[in-house]
């Protein structure tokens, strides 16, 4: 990949980023993208939850409302009026926390209530009427809306219910031994009866075989009840011009005629209605003080959700984030091991793979390394002509030591005037390196003076005499002190 232009980076920085390449733009976009992310998450886990949690809210609502809509009814539908019904409505309402009040049809009379007298609603929550009861409310209920707990006249006395009990435990004692799964259960009347498991072939031979068909055998309470009911319907009947018509152990009309169910149900109705608690109206509300309910608790299940919504939030922030500082770092840590690991050719390059200022940050330390490699050869070549400067000087003050000490040379006038020059000369080189680093620290002020070229070529002619070349540095004018 090209990475930026050298020249734009050695430009004094001013090179510009493409937006969409920027550092920062990226920085921001994953930032950004992580944002939306937790929140979208979040969202909708809070969605998911509070709707599963108001779903489970209206169905334990709509469970409270039916548990009080259908005990009441019960209770209308076993007592002939609602005188005690204060202490059902107390406890209803301490078990679903809701605020209960049953008042008359016209509202003239509360006829119990859970907690202080308040402003009811515009509209009922029901009507408490076993004679007509909410099929989708009350599970007793029966074809014709009468609720099954509603009896009567049909309630069977004591010895009866001791005759029929001792028959149900035969019958039951007959199927068991002929290997047929039975139980008994009762009817609101109290009438036993016996219910056969499997419903097969082998069950119905068992009931004949037992005799179950004899428990229907109806009871003289019951008898003198049907036949008020026939009475009763007889009127409605003849209304229609219709004849008398059998009724059944379950109320339903032996007839053809479509009128005969309806004249039977209303005569059933006519036969219970002074068995029965007057119809009243329901009102259940929220109390307005008092312990609060739970409305959003959250389940096991809810929390686990939560959790692991939260927790695959968390892993995707941690991807996120882990894979953009990678990309970032990935640069980074190439400039820093070119930086402190350099190798016998120089200063390592490091590849330039982005277009973001990373990658001019790259592009400029290659650069910063390339000058400095520029700068390594002229630096090379000071050092070895200071190297050779030093030791030509030296080398003369050795060799005139060595003469004088072998004898050879007369240490006179000539001979010390020699080796004085060389030490001036090696005193000349170390002023001249001293005011280079004054001069590459910025202190170095120059005084110019005049030179006299008598005392140049004198000098020459000197060294010449000695046997020798004068170096470059010769040719400058005598030693001087530079003020600093």
């Amino acid at each position: 990949m090209r990475g930026p232009d050298r020249t734009a980076v050695a430009g004094a920085g001013m090179w510009r980023v493409r937006p969409h390449r920027s550092l920062l733009v990226r920085m921001l976009a994953a930032s950004v993208l992580i944002a939306v992310c937790s929140v979208a998450a979040t969202a909708w886990l809070a969605a998911r939850t509070t709707a599963h949690a108001i779903r489970q809210e209206q169905g334990q609502v709509l469970t409270d409302d039916t548990t009080v809509y259908d005990t009441l009814v019960g209770y209308a539908a076993t007592h002939p009026g609602w005188d005690g019904v204060d202490r059902t409505v107390r406890d209803l309402a301490q078990r679903t926390g809701r605020r209960i009040t049953l008042t008359t049809q016209d509202r003239a009379r509360t006829l119990a209530r859970s907690g202080s007298a308040a402003t009811l609603p515009a509209r009922e929550s029901a009507v408490v009427d076993p004679l007509h009861v909410d099929a989708g409310l009350d599970r007793h209920a029966t074809d014709d809306r009468i609720d099954s707990r509603a009896v009567g006249p049909y309630r069977l006395t004591a010895p009866e219910r001791r005759q029929l009990g001792g028959e149900v435990t035969k019958i039951l004692g007959c199927l068991r031994d002929s290997g047929l799964a039975a139980r008994i259960d009762h009817q609101a009347s109290g009438r036993p009866y016996v219910v056969i498991g499997g419903g097969n072939l082998f069950a119905s031979k068992g009931s004949q075989l037992c005799e179950v068909p004899r428990l229907e055998k109806p009871t003289p309470t019951e008898r003198k009840a049907f036949a008020q009911l026939g009475a009763l319907a007889a009127d409605c009947l003849g209304r229609h011009g219709l004849r008398e018509v059998a009724i059944g152990s379950d109320f339903a009309a032996v007839s053809t005629s479509a009128t005969a169910q309806p004249c039977v149900d209303s005569a059933r109705r006519e036969q219970l209605a002074t068995y029965v608690a007057a119809p009243a109206l329901l009102f259940i509300t929220d109390p307005p003080d008092g312990p609060t309910r739970t409305v959003f608790a959250l389940s096991p299940a809810n929390t686990a959700r939560v959790a692991g919504a939260a927790g695959l939030v968390l892993l995707l922030t941690v991807s996120v984030t882990v894979l953009v500082g990678t990309q970032l770092v990935r640069p980074l840590r190439a400039l820093a091991a070119a930086a402190l690991h350099p190798t016998a050719e120089g200063q390592l390059r490091v590849p330039v793979t982005t277009h973001d200022e990373i990658g001019y940050l790259a592009a400029a330390f290659n650069d910063l390394t390339e000058r400095r490699s520029l700068m390594e050869e002229p630096r090379k070549a000071m050092v070895s002509d200071v190297a050779h400067e030093l030791h030509t000087p030296l080398s003369n003050i050795r060799s005139w030591l060595e003469t004088g000490q072998d004898g050879i040379a007369v240490p006179d006038q000539a001979f010390m005037n020699s080796l004085l020059a060389e030490a001036l000369q090696l005193q000349h080189i170390i002023d001249d390196l001293q005011d280079l680093a004054a001069a590459d620290a910025g202190a170095l002020r120059l005084h110019p003076e005049p030179l006299y070229v008598r005392d140049l070529l004198d000098h020459v002619a000197g060294a010449h005499r000695l046997g020798r070349t004068p170096p470059v540095s010769a040719w400058a004018s005598p030693p001087r002190e530079i003020p600093r």
